[in-house]
């Protein structure tokens, strides 16, 4: 029904995958039934792409997504941009790579004194998070729902941070990170 194997399907629930992500699977599914599995690699908030140009380069099937290409399409805080996301993601070949350069200016150091966000609380505090701090952990959010299929249909995730960052504290990272 969602066009996946039963393997990859247990591994997602056993990976605590929302239900919304199974519906917008079985979506993508019934409106493209025919969806190849062509891709070795994604590069996710690609900006100048240097990932994906460097996999063309060598030969492997490659895909980019950046809002900067496609404002609705490849913005994954739309809709839109998250289907868009999760239809690339279901194209990965087995043993594929996924490189993710997640927006990081509300997870970084310099910026914990308009955030507030701190190691004991990285989501910022309750009743005070900004509106960039509301939509960057949405953002984490979506992107962890991806990760989440990609991982059980045994991809490759990179995520890229700088240092400083939070993001890997965020409670859906480290739950990904524990059951992956």
């Amino acid at each position: 029904q969602y066009g996946l194997s039963g393997k990859v399907f247990r591994r997602m629930l056993m990976m605590g995958a929302a239900p919304v992500l199974f519906n917008a699977l079985w979506f993508i599914f019934h409106a493209n039934p025919g969806i190849q599995q062509d891709l070795d690699a994604i590069e996710f908030f690609s900006g100048v792409e240097s990932i994906h140009k460097n996999m063309l380069e060598h030969n492997f099937a490659s895909a980019k997504f950046d809002f900067i290409h496609d404002n609705k399409l490849m913005d994954i805080m739309t809709p839109e941009g998250f289907s868009t996301a999760l239809a690339l993601a279901r194209r990965m070949r087995t043993n594929g790579i996924s490189h993710w350069a997640t927006v990081c200016s509300t997870w970084v150091w310099v910026c914990r004194a308009s955030t507030l966000r701190s190691f004991e609380n990285p989501l910022g505090p309750d009743g005070r998070r900004s509106a960039s701090v509301l939509d960057a952990n949405a953002m984490v959010s979506r992107c962890v729902l991806i990760w989440i299929l990609l991982a059980s249909a045994s991809s490759i995730v990179v995520l890229e941070q700088p240092a400083t960052s939070l993001m890997p504290r965020h409670p859906r990272v480290r739950d990904f990170a524990q059951r992956a």
